[in-house]
């Protein structure tokens, strides 16, 4: 890999001659009148830009593990693609704020850096695609995959970024498919969310210089959160970091706090609600998905049969060919608890990932009679757990408008409160995240008593679900995680049909 970027930066360092443009390194110390030092550097993931009285870009020897296989295995096909990651840096060394005013503002502002290099590096590549005397399109997708779609604004971002749709005659057309909750409130109407996400682009690209971009950011972040891939970007500007995680978010590790006892129950006035559009196609869509759990109903292991889960003793003596108990169908409805986790952690994965539209659905499958639903809102406030059982008067348009808040899950609290509801239950369902706080989770001595408990959770970024189950095994005995809340239903399925 580092002959190959030796190559590039070879490459870059053409001098002009002629009509020969010279390589970009060459023409940003020209057009800017800063000398430039270029050097590789193992502890940089991609590459990154600074300037100190002269520009500094260093470049990652891991830049062959963001590109596609064909760009991998083609040592002149990733010399090129290590040209344009070179000349995205000179871009910024061209166009970027070259003080620290901008990094200074993003502190104070509570923007992060990672979500704000993002942001930046939509306005450089449209401005050198489509400036006079620039070099065009970057063309990323020559080199870089973009997913058919995505569960997480920023990735999507990032995706219409790559697919450099601001240059595209129909740049709508260039917006991978979003998975999450269709529709958002922005500017004070319902809009499609993969529409929003557009927008947002649109004014990066016409923003006129990198501090004009912070207020967007923050705009952003009312609305999406502070996520950002963890693949392709950094939380470095100008030299300096945030110290944050590649999600801009702590860590959240289980606390010491006290063992939770009980639930309150907490009134229906005080769960704290915001105004959202109801998603009823996706609602519709998770909901088929989940039919098969109807289906299945319940199942009996009284049968005999040739083979099956359990030797019947008395067969097995007689020498009969139907030697084991084999389950069967039964009528009835499937019964199941749902424990919705409603802490603070939870509000992107409720309102962005397509949590309510998850939760929703079940309850669409409890109105048409195909199950009985026993849903469950659970919280610790001040590390008492709250709870609230939703009755069959209140509104779909109640959940939906839901705004997670709270400094903790409340899971055992609430289980023990409702333990005998839980108990009749043929299924226990806990929809959380690997953001857990509470330490006393302990499935295992519960499934011991007889309850089936699944943890599930939405992970929008695909390249962090193995974190995330990781980190819900602490917790939970058994767990599904999927990217978007279609999948979820699907594999939830999966897990529960093995009982």
């Amino acid at each position: 890999m580092i002959h190959v970027i030796k190559k590039a930066i070879n490459t870059c360092k053409r001098n002009i001659v002629g009509r020969q443009k010279g390589g970009v390194l060459t023409r940003m110390v020209k057009a800017t009148g800063y000398d430039c030092d270029i050097s590789i550097d193992d502890n940089v993931p991609t590459a990154c830009w600074s300037f100190d009285g002269k520009h500094n870009i260093k470049v990652g020897t891991k830049l062959d593990q963001i590109c596609n296989s064909s760009t991998k295995n083609n040592d002149a096909k990733l010399k090129k693609f290590v040209e344009v990651v070179i000349r995205h840096e000179t871009e910024h060394g061209i166009l970027t704020d070259r003080t620290n005013a901008t990094a200074n503002n993003c502190k104070a502002e509570g923007v992060p850096f990672a979500l704000y290099n993002l942001f930046e590096d939509v306005r450089i590549e449209f401005d050198s695609a489509t400036r006079s005397g620039g070099d065009g399109a970057f063309r990323w997708t020559n080199y870089q995959d973009v997913d058919a779609s995505y569960n997480s604004a920023s990735s999507l971002l990032w995706a219409i970024k790559t697919n450099e749709a601001g240059i595209k005659k129909q740049p709508s057309a260039y917006v991978p498919k979003w998975d999450g909750a269709e529709l958002v409130q922005y500017k004070g109407n319902a809009k499609k969310t993969r529409l929003v996400v557009l927008d947002f682009y649109r004014r990066a690209c016409h923003a006129m210089c990198s501090e004009h971009l912070v207020p967007i950011c923050k705009e952003w972040i009312e609305l999406f959160g502070m996520d950002t891939p963890p693949l392709y970007t950094d939380n470095v500007i100008n030299g300096e970091s945030d110290n944050r995680d590649p999600n801009g978010v702590p860590i959240i590790a289980p606390t010491g706090e006290s063992k939770q006892v009980d639930s309150k129950d907490r009134r229906r006035d005080l769960w704290e609600h915001k105004d959202a559009p109801i998603n009823v196609v996706q609602v519709q869509r998770i909901a088929r998905n989940l039919r098969n759990v109807v289906q299945s109903a319940s199942v009996r292991k009284d049968r005999l049969s040739c083979n099956g889960t359990k030797l019947n003793a008395n067969a097995a003596m007689c020498g009969s060919d139907r030697a084991f108990q084999a389950r069967r169908k039964t009528h009835g409805k499937r019964s199941v608890t749902m424990l919705v986790d409603m802490s603070g952690s939870m509000r992107r994965s409720w309102t962005i990932h397509g949590g309510r539209e998850f939760v929703l659905a079940f309850r669409e499958l409890a109105k048409r009679n195909l199950i009985e639903l026993n849903l469950v809102l659970t919280v610790a406030l001040n590390h008492k757990s709250n709870n609230y059982v939703i009755k069959s008067s209140d509104s779909d348009q109640w959940i939906n408008d839901l705004l997670p808040y709270g400094n903790g899950e409340g899971i055992m609290g609430t289980m023990k409160r409702h333990l005998p509801m839980i108990k009749a239950s043929q299924t226990t369902v806990i929809y959380t995240d690997s953001e857990l706080r509470d330490n006393d989770i302990d499935t295992g001595a519960y499934r011991k008593m007889g309850i089936n408990a699944i943890a599930s959770y939405i992970e929008p970024h695909k390249s962090m679900i193995a974190e995330g189950r990781e980190r819900m095994d602490r917790h939970f005995g058994r767990s599904v995680i999927a990217n978007n809340a279609n999948e979820l239903a699907q594999r939830l399925l999966r897990e529960i049909l093995k009982d």
